[in-house]
């Protein structure tokens, strides 16, 4: 019995080895996908903040939002977070609230090993009593790739709004 036991937790182990590798961020797409993967979120539980961090290059890396002012309409303002703060702040969202954002076009800009990707969202969020807001936008990533594997140095978004309509370039074409 011992050395079934035995055998078991080696097989056991084998396979658990296979599971815990690195992720492939080893191309901008792998990258971006795992991004908006980190985005959607079932009311009542959290961003999973290891592998949402594990996607920055710099642990105080920052997340900026480019919103309308409150007070006056025609400014805008510039609001910047570091990754903890957001995640904490989506950790309280998510508590009550389903949230997810996913891509729905693309633009890239690359030179070298730095791309700016220009990538359009759409996004739900409902709330704890049902009421839904959908939104769009585009988030700009800033990546870099080591060698190794691929990068978010930067990232900021900003809503669409009628003023700031998404560019048909930014949208995905039917195939």
């Amino acid at each position: 019995m011992k050395k079934h036991i035995t055998r078991f937790l080696l097989l056991l182990s084998q396979f658990g080895n296979a599971n815990t590798s690195e992720p492939d961020y080893s191309t901008p797409d792998k990258l971006i996908s795992a991004f908006y993967a980190c985005l959607d979120v079932k009311a009542g539980k959290a961003i999973d903040s290891l592998r949402f961090t594990k996607l920055f290059y710099y642990s105080n890396a920052q997340i900026a939002a480019v919103l309308p002012s409150r007070k006056d309409s025609s400014k805008t303002n510039c609001y910047s977070m570091l990754i903890t703060q957001y995640i904490s702040s989506m950790r309280g969202h998510t508590a009550t609230n389903r949230f997810w954002e996913w891509e729905t076009g693309r633009q890239a800009i690359s030179y070298a090993n730095q791309t700016t990707i220009y990538s359009a969202y759409a996004l739900i969020d409902v709330d704890s009593k049902g009421d839904t807001t959908k939104e769009t936008g585009i988030n700009i990533l800033h990546l870099f790739f080591d060698g190794k594997r691929w990068w978010i140095l930067t990232c900021s978004y900003e809503e669409a709004s009628a003023k700031f309509p998404i560019p048909e370039a930014y949208r995905k074409k039917e195939e």
